[in-house]
């Protein structure tokens, strides 16, 4: 009797583990721009990846935000910080988001409308980066929209109140007010900051209520995630030279100046 319970037990869990093998999803990054990119995943961590280089993300599952974080520099023990994408100074971005701004790759397996994987390129945290995400494989038959991108070049045309080192910032982050935060519950309707970003990159989301995505029906797909797609890579904003605060002396010669005019000035 226990010979027969154990082999009915191990029958079925051979066939429960054939049946999660089958829906094994895999994600690779690949660096196309001609600059060095620090990749991250959340979940699944942090690499350097130079010019070429590709670092793939195996046994997806549930929902993650892949993006790239640009002019970093890390010790020997994987801390230091970067322009943008930061993720609290870490390598490792395992459980950590990045800062704004930075163009992200957002997924969501085996989790929308019967099992479908949802996958979309996201400008919501502004823009750093070039990027695509799309299907590579699929045993899962015939999927809906297969590439989410924004391609464009948008740092060089960012409008001057959302820039910031290394990127083209998002509103939320530099207004902080509920007509772009979409804070309030309710869905939220494009400003014309986002119809800025939709002009340039119209596959992306590009506020919070965009719905924008890519969809396939989950199985073992594969997908791709490539920094600069194009062969145009994006402007990288150049690290600001951040000169120290100057004391400049200025002598009036007016008795009847107003207290405290002729003492120092700071720029």
């Amino acid at each position: 009797m226990t010979v027969i319970l154990s082999f009915v037990y191990l029958t079925i869990l051979s066939f429960s583990m054939s049946g999660q093998a089958a829906n094994l999803t895999s994600i690779e990054i690949l660096n196309n721009c001609s600059y060095t990119i620090w990749a991250a995943a959340n979940p699944g961590g942090g690499k350097q990846l130079n010019k070429g280089q590709t670092w793939t993300l195996t046994s997806v599952t549930g929902s993650g935000r892949i993006w790239g974080r640009t002019n970093c520099a890390f010790d020997d023990h994987g801390r230091g910080k970067c322009d943008s994408g930061d993720c609290g100074g870490l390598l490792e971005c395992d459980r950590r988001n990045g800062r704004a701004p930075h163009t992200v790759a957002e997924y969501s397996m085996n989790q929308v409308e019967s099992g479908n994987d949802a996958f979309f390129v996201s400008v919501v945290d502004g823009f750093n980066i070039p990027m695509e995400f799309t299907l590579s494989s699929s045993s899962s038959g015939v999927c809906g929209q297969s590439t989410s991108s924004c391609a464009g070049d948008i740092n060089g045309p960012c409008p001057i109140e959302l820039r910031d080192p290394g990127g083209c910032n998002n509103p939320c982050t530099v207004f902080r007010n509920s007509q772009f935060c979409c804070n309030t519950g309710s869905i939220c309707e494009p400003t014309s900051y986002s119809k800025f970003f939709k002009d340039l990159c119209p596959e992306a989301r590009t506020y919070p209520s965009d719905g924008t995505r890519g969809y396939c029906p989950n199985g073992r797909n594969s997908y791709k995630v490539v920094f600069c797609p194009s062969t145009a890579s994006s402007t990288i904003l150049p690290t600001p030279n951040r000169k120290p605060l100057r004391t400049i002396h200025f002598q009036f010669g007016f008795s009847n100046m107003p207290c405290g005019m002729g003492s120092n000035m700071v720029f």
